[in-house]
């Protein structure tokens, strides 16, 4: 193990002092501490020397200690700290997700990407605190998928519920890395996304999917339908609700998809840039009945949303700017992927509000016309 150690500074000079030292004899720590004992044993033949050999390498092993008690602490407190930030406040009268979508109201969806060894108690808090949609990937580079499966599982035990209340979607990747592909990446591809689909019901611990997704279209059209036809085999077979694309960004290749698809696609969930929105992507979801899903809406956007004139509008409405653009979303039509960790009561609080109907963000098309334009975002 080798470890990189910077100078101790006690002020912001370049001058170090007595702390230049110390850096030089915790690298010899380094440098030399594994060999420690075996100096000690073949230099040293009697006890008496041995003492005498540790004495003078007492200050090694005081600041080797020191070192690993504070390596170990590091390892122990970042899990429980990051743990702590998580709050719970159990929702109550929060609507499931069968009911949210029968009564045509606005949600977010539960977004889980990125959040690694988290993923288990994040998506256990998100459920408690009130969300009943939940997005997720077969993909483990990027996403954890059995993390996403033990914590919807753990929430609904705690509060009664059955799966049937949660809307859980997943999705088929292509872009593996592949030692932690869930198939053979040589496979045909109908082999490829059977094999993802049926570990994917293991993971997430249910025997259907709300939702299954192709992560994203292949290069050539002949592919992507491949993959699609074994899509719509999950269909069939009542393991698979309905079928979805995500980044397709080209409104020949949704259309074409469409036109040539058995069963259609229900959902197209892209990755929200402001400045790069095709409004037609969005005409072609409402003309056919289909869901525009956003991912990644707050960070592509942040510079917009730090606008004086944005938050302007937010505040005029009580809210932050992060929710007003959640908001300004809804009211065109679009959902919202949801990733907080710590903002998830928030969150929830705002949707049951709009739910409710006690929060009107976008009163009229003026209104919305204008945080378009603050946000540089094409509508027609």
């Amino acid at each position: 193990m080798s470890i990189e150690f910077q100078p101790l500074r006690t002020s912001d000079s370049d001058d170090y002092g007595e702390d230049e030292e110390l850096h030089h004899e915790f690298g010899e720590i380094y440098d030399h501490g594994d060999d420690i004992f075996e100096v000690l044993e073949t230099t040293h033949s009697t006890k008496g020397n041995i003492r005498n050999g540790i004495r003078r390498n007492y200050k090694y092993f005081c600041l080797l200690g020191v070192v690993m008690v504070i390596w170990a602490a590091i390892h122990i407190m970042i899990p429980l700290l990051k743990a702590s930030k998580i709050k719970i406040a159990l929702c109550e009268n929060c609507l499931s997700a069968p009911t949210t979508l029968a009564r045509d109201l606005p949600y977010l969806i539960y977004g889980t990407a990125w959040k690694e060894s988290q993923t288990s108690e994040l998506v256990k808090s998100a459920i408690l605190n009130g969300y009943r949609f939940i997005d997720t990937a077969n993909q483990p580079k990027h996403y954890n998928e059995e993390g996403s499966g033990d914590g919807w599982t753990e929430a609904v035990r705690e509060l009664n519920l059955t799966r049937s209340e949660i809307y859980i979607q997943t999705k088929f990747s292509q872009n593996q890395d592949e030692r932690s592909a869930p198939y053979n990446v040589s496979a045909p591809v109908s082999e490829r996304v059977r094999d993802s689909v049926k570990s994917s019901l293991q993971h997430l611990k249910t025997n259907y999917l709300d939702a299954l997704i192709l992560h994203s279209p292949y290069s050539k059209i002949e592919t992507t339908m491949e993959a699609w036809k074994a899509m719509e085999s999950f269909v069939d077979d009542g393991k698979v609700l309905q079928l979805g694309i995500s980044n397709c960004y080209k409104l020949e290749t949704l259309s074409d998809l469409y036109d040539r698809s058995r069963i259609k696609p229900t959902i197209l969930q892209n990755h929200l840039r402001t400045t790069e929105f095709d409004p037609k992507l969005l005409k072609f979801t409402r003309d056919h009945k289909m869901q525009y899903q956003a991912f990644w809406t707050l960070t592509a956007n942040s510079n917009h949303l730090q606008k004086n004139e944005i938050k302007d509008f937010a505040s005029a409405k009580g809210l932050s700017p992060q929710l007003y653009m959640y908001a300004f979303l809804l009211s065109i039509g679009i959902t919202p992927l949801d990733g907080s960790k710590s903002h998830q009561i928030e969150d929830v609080d705002f949707i049951k509000r709009l739910q409710n109907k006690e929060l009107v963000a976008f009163e009229n098309e003026d209104e919305i016309n204008l945080m378009a334009n603050a946000l540089e975002m094409k509508l027609i």
